[in-house]
């Protein structure tokens, strides 16, 4: 069996007025260098890893690569990994930086799968959230993708805007459902510290989002996208049969993947890494013939099991006692069992025949549920 293969582009044209995602703007002069690291690492973890079943090019904005760049990115990976048949290769894209011509060569490297972030529906929140695109923009990329031959798309929105209104969030979803996308992943906005919208928020030019209204609006997707052909898989996100994003089950099943580049994150054989945060850091490492973890954390097993129940629950399928208790070769009942029973009385969990999931209400306050393991 593979792994989750992950790499990291953390360069960005502009930074998006509530993003906390390791990744910076204005710093492309240190794009070539940094490529080249990124084939080094790859070649470094090659003793490690063979196999990959899943590849997710995320960031920042991937997208940003020139055409040459993407070609020689994908012709490393492949020189120093097996990629499954059968993998899913999943690439971020966001509107306004792609061609018809650049979606063709990414389509030609293997990618079968396409993120795009939208966030939303509406041209005004778009420059509110500090985006560098219009609705119009995302249209045109969405419609070259098809043209380039992809049939798995995902779009990205977020709901719980300080200025948002319920019929705002509701037009954004009818546009995107009117495009019929294979994939949807909805986010609730979380207000970071070190964000331009933390520091707006702390000097009182805006305000969160009343919590019901925001509970309202998580409710009313979820009614609106199953009713038009959507699986409910994981709190967030939303498929069409066959189409769940399978790189990030690896995640929610607390599986092995390797992340590549500044500020991934690996966790391969029940050890978790994290590589360095700054781009020029990264780079010095990685060249100095090292390699550019700054982290690392052997799991005991009790916490192992945690996140693993923890991620679990994420997925509306839940897991199975038996199944963990079978992975982890020791008795999780004893270990959360109790838990388990005193959130199922709080009607936040459902047990039945040794499956656990979330209820509707737990859903609603997942992050609390999740404490209670980690």
């Amino acid at each position: 069996m593979g792994v989750g293969l992950y790499l990291h582009f953390p360069f960005c044209q502009q930074k998006c007025h509530y993003c906390d995602f390791n990744s910076y703007a204005g710093m492309e002069h240190l794009l070539p260098r940094y490529l080249e690291a990124i084939k080094q690492e790859l070649f470094m973890y090659k003793v490690h890893v063979s196999v990959v079943d899943t590849v997710y090019i995320g960031g920042g904005t991937p997208s940003l690569l020139s055409i040459n760049d993407i070609t020689k990115l994908f012709d490393s990976i492949r020189r120093n990994f097996y990629i499954a048949d059968w993998a899913e290769i999943t690439m971020e894209v966001n509107p306004g930086t792609c061609t018809l011509d650049k979606l063709r060569v990414i389509r030609m490297n293997g990618v079968n799968r396409l993120s795009v972030g939208l966030q939303s529906f509406n041209n005004e929140s778009l420059q509110r959230l500090g985006r560098i695109h219009s609705v119009e923009d995302f249209i045109r990329t969405y419609q070259m993708a098809q043209q380039a031959g992809f049939t798995n798309i995902n779009v990205d929105l977020i709901y719980g805007l300080p200025w948002q209104t319920g019929e705002e969030w509701q037009d954004t979803l009818a546009g995107v459902v009117e495009l019929n996308p294979e994939h949807i992943s909805i986010y609730g906005l979380t207000i970071e510290e070190d964000t331009p919208f933390g520091c707006a928020l702390k000097a009182g030019k805006i305000q969160k989002m009343d919590e019901d209204l925001e509970a309202e609006m998580y409710e009313n997707a979820v009614k609106l996208l199953k009713a038009n052909g959507y699986d409910h898989y994981e709190i967030s996100n939303f498929a069409k049969p066959g189409k769940r994003c399978r790189h990030n089950q690896i995640y929610w099943r607390n599986e092995d993947y390797l992340g590549i580049g500044a500020g991934a994150t690996s966790y391969l054989g029940r050890v978790r890494y994290t590589n360095v945060k700054e781009i020029p850091r990264y780079i010095e490492k990685v060249f100095g013939n090292d390699y550019a973890t700054v982290e690392k954390e052997a799991l005991k097993l009790e916490k192992m099991i945690g996140e693993t129940i923890m991620l679990n629950l994420r997925l509306l399928d839940g897991f199975k006692m038996g199944d963990l208790q079978k992975r982890f070769k020791t008795d999780v009942d004893s270990l959360y069992g109790p838990t388990i029973r005193v959130l199922a009385n709080q009607g936040l969990l459902q047990e039945e025949e040794g499956l656990v999931k979330l209820t509707v209400h737990g859903l609603l306050v997942a992050n609390q549920v999740f404490q209670r393991f980690v």
